[in-house]
């Protein structure tokens, strides 16, 4: 899910480092610049984390970026449930919302 938030905001990067008059035509020079400083890709990720609820043995996550049909993406927030008889820390998906 990291490659695919890092590939929407990729044409961005690309041409602000073009405008700064370097030379990046690779998508993985743009994804490098993404990981080095988000910010400067449009990525704000400050203030929003997964939480996991042992009570419940609810994962909820936020935010995750699916792709869409059209070449674009939609927001969705999903909650996984934990996987109690797991060999590996593991869940399963019980619900997903659109973020609007």
């Amino acid at each position: 899910m990291v490659l695919i938030f890092y590939k929407k905001h990729l044409p961005t990067v690309l041409e602000q480092l073009r405008n700064q008059g370097k030379s990046c035509s690779s998508e993985a020079a743009g994804i490098a610049q993404c990981k080095a400083n988000p910010a400067s890709c449009g990525i704000e990720v400050s203030g929003v984390h997964a939480s996991f609820a042992p009570s419940t043995g609810i994962l909820n996550i936020p935010f995750v970026d699916v792709p869409d049909a059209f070449g674009g993406f939609t927001s969705y927030s999903v909650d996984m449930t934990i996987i109690p008889e797991a060999e590996t820390l593991s869940f399963s998906l019980s619900g997903a919302a659109p973020v609007k």
